[in-house]
């Protein structure tokens, strides 16, 4: 799968990037006060007058800079080691004011309450449509990327973690090198394809029936790259709980997912297909309604000789496994690798897609 041949490296400077860790930093002998007031003198008295919201956002932004930004409806900002925050409430809005200012925030009826600027810097700040903690390649627009700078790419670190694993012949080593890759790539949403992991077409042990190669935990693995894996099970008739858990706070940082061990013999989800190919995940998100996302989601699925539906097999890369003959220790020790080497294998990955022909190692 040449994914270079549509991905370039031209487009890869409009990435929206986290700032500096020592952005807005201040010493501890200069904090600065940020409050919702100004205090002006009445002969010898002082009377504390309060501020219109937009004089208060510009205090806001001597101290604080550009932050908050806002996901959706919600405020966050990201730490000193790239974590994010999400500001869901008007007293973790002020917690964050806490750790650069000393804040003092007046009561007194002409003053705004922290309600009411909390609500006001939702409709002032910019405004991005998905937060993703590790990055895409081209960058997908309107996106924030919370993680560190990626270091130079050597090639080594990703076709030590393909090395890992057991695909049955050398096309599906391709393949497989191409379902990693995909993980990163920031195409237009709804065309990435699904991944379909299945075992051996010749198995030493046919009674198995596929059983036992590690489809499910190569996938699983994979996860641990991207943020991890959001896991479905083929059984739920109702889609709309899925579109649900795929709305939720802990899965918007997600894009890889994984519809494990299908047992009918015949796959044809109309809903999944719709999915796959939507530019948008549209339904009700729990305690807010209706719910968006961009969707940037790899599905992968895993199955013991499935017969596909047309739409899907047109949609789905097939890879073997070839069964495994793995140590005790393995998966502790390609979770470790991965742990160790993340940024240097997702270098690797943005070397092969912003390449002009995406086949370096190929």
């Amino acid at each position: 799968m040449a994914l270079g041949d549509t991905i370039h490296e031209a487009l890869f400077g409009n990435a929206q990037t986290v700032p500096e860790a020592n952005e807005n930093t201040i010493g501890m002998d200069e904090i600065p006060v940020f409050s919702n007031f100004d205090d002006e003198s009445n002969g010898n008295k002082r009377k504390r007058v309060g501020l219109i919201a937009n004089d208060i956002f510009e205090r806001q932004m001597e101290v604080f800079g550009s932050w908050p930004k806002r996901v959706e409806d919600q405020l966050f900002v990201i730490d000193e080691n790239y974590q994010v925050h999400i500001l869901d409430t008007p007293a973790k809005l002020i917690a964050f004011f806490d750790s650069k200012a000393k804040v003092e925030w007046s009561k007194n009826d002409d003053c705004i309450s922290q309600l009411r600027y909390y609500e006001f810097l939702r409709t002032k700040v910019e405004r991005f449509d998905a937060i993703e903690t590790v990055p895409h390649f081209p960058p997908r627009p309107n996106t924030y990327y919370a993680h560190p700078p990626l270091p130079q790419a050597s090639g080594d670190h990703l076709n030590t973690l393909l090395a890992f694993f057991t695909p049955e012949t050398e096309h599906d080593r391709s393949l497989l090198k191409a379902f990693f890759v995909t993980l990163l790539w920031g195409s237009e949403p709804g065309i990435k394809p699904m991944f379909l992991f299945r075992g051996p077409e010749n198995d030493s042990q046919p009674e198995m029936n596929g059983r036992g190669v590690g489809k499910s935990t190569v996938v699983q693995i994979a996860g641990e790259l991207v943020g991890g894996t959001m896991s479905f099970s083929a059984e739920c008739r109702d889609f709309s709980k899925t579109i649900t858990r795929l709305l939720s706070k802990d899965a918007m940082q997600r894009r890889l997912c994984l519809l494990d061990n299908l047992k009918t013999m015949k796959l044809s989800w109309a809903d999944l297909e719709a999915l796959v190919t939507s530019p948008v995940v549209s339904g009700h998100r729990l305690f807010n309604g209706e719910g968006q996302r961009p969707n940037n989601l790899i599905w992968a699925i895993t199955q013991n000789g499935p017969t596909l539906s047309s739409d899907i097999a047109y949609r789905s890369v097939i890879i073997r496994l070839a069964r495994p003959e793995h140590g005790p220790n393995w998966r502790s020790n390609v979770l470790a690798y991965i742990r160790e080497n993340r940024w240097n294998i997702l270098a690797d990955i943005q070397a092969l897609i912003t390449s002009q022909n995406g086949e370096n190692d190929d």
